[in-house]
């Protein structure tokens, strides 16, 4: 802060020493600057033109509207096939169960070993996945 003040303090020093100069050494030179654009080295730095600093918008890119084909054509499979594998896994655990296969014990240890599963996938996917906001909010 103290260096910020320093630098202004200074500019404007070099301000006033440039305005008490004589009428002939104030010759408005012309200055291309970055932008093709000619100032006159008279025109106070302060008066610059505020919209100047003003952040543009940027251009939203357009959403591609999804034709029918595309959303029951393409995807409508996907999740009824995912909705069978769902219940495929489902009905053959309830069966290992009904059977004996899964004793309580090993259960419980499956149990455990999934939810760890799911902590290590949460991790990796916001590690790895930081712009997603959708994906955070979610694990």
């Amino acid at each position: 802060m103290i260096e910020l003040q320093s630098k202004v303090d200074q500019l404007l020093y070099e301000k006033n020493k440039l305005n008490s100069l004589p009428a002939e050494a104030n010759v408005a030179e012309k200055v291309i600057t970055s932008k093709n654009t000619i100032i006159s080295e008279e025109q106070d730095f302060f008066d610059a033109d505020d919209n100047a600093l003003q952040p543009t918008k940027l251009a939203q890119p357009k959403k591609e509207k999804i034709s029918f084909e595309q959303q029951y054509g393409a995807r409508l499979p996907v999740w009824v096939g995912a909705i069978a594998l769902i219940f495929a896994v489902f009905y053959l655990i309830r069966y290992s169960i009904d059977s004996g296969l899964l004793i309580p014990p090993l259960r419980v240890f499956l149990s455990v070993l999934f939810g760890i599963g799911l902590n290590f996938a949460a991790h990796f996917i916001r590690q790895y996945y930081p712009s997603q906001d959708r994906i955070a909010q979610a694990s």
